[in-house]
């Protein structure tokens, strides 16, 4: 009958694998049997999580997470963060960061895209702790895509911390993006990089025909 067949889909996790929720509201529970299904594509792209995420299990098969513009409270963006550390694309792009949230990004040694822009922090993070941080962050030497467009905790106030920033980059780095650059750094990035094939620069207003010719 149609129960049958409906419980047939509903434990069926082939179907269950790549789920994509762009801007809808969901209740938690939902989100919880995404993942319980064995979920490894998960975007979460402005969607509103209702409730508080709970998730029983200790590990989650996800490998794709993307968290664009999701409203939701901290607790369920640290659930979502510690439900598994095998992620290999993650996006968190506009998102209020904390310490937890942030020490949980770079449990994931497979990490090869993230995505950080238009993060922010709400200023509680001391400068030597940014710059220890970014400085684990640059060690997943797996990463071939990085986003840092925009942050609002990086910029040229914070000279010491871009600067570590270029000069430990990912030497595999393929596609980068940040904004608060002049031409010395961008001749860092530039000779560190050397499989680099996109740099976006976007919102830089201090730049010379110095650059281009390095790029």
């Amino acid at each position: 009958g149609v129960s049958k067949r409906v419980r047939r889909v509903c434990h069926d996790k082939s179907l269950w694998e790549k789920i994509n929720l762009y801007g809808k509201a969901v209740p938690s529970e939902f989100i919880e049997q995404i993942l319980a299904n064995g979920c490894t594509y998960l975007n979460l792209n402005y969607v509103q999580i209702k409730g508080t995420l709970s998730l029983p299990q200790k590990t989650y098969q996800l490998k794709y997470l993307n968290l664009t513009g999701l409203v939701a409270n901290m607790k369920s963006v640290q659930k979502l963060l510690s439900c598994s550390f095998s992620i290999e694309k993650m996006s968190l792009s506009g998102l209020k960061l904390n310490k937890k949230i942030l020490n949980l990004i770079i449990k994931n040694e497979n990490l090869t895209v993230l995505d950080l822009s238009k993060c922010s922090d709400g200023m509680i993070f001391s400068h030597e702790w940014r710059i220890e941080y970014f400085s684990q962050l640059l060690k997943c030497d797996k990463l071939t895509e990085l986003n840092l467009c925009h942050i609002k905790f990086m910029g040229s106030s914070q000279w010491d911390l871009v600067r570590c920033l270029v000069n430990n980059l990912p030497p595999n780095l393929e596609k980068f993006g940040f904004n608060d650059l002049f031409d010395p750094e961008v001749k860092i990035i530039v000779n560190r990089c050397k499989k680099l094939t996109k740099l976006d620069m976007f919102g830089a207003c201090e730049l010379t025909k110095e650059s281009i010719a390095y790029i």
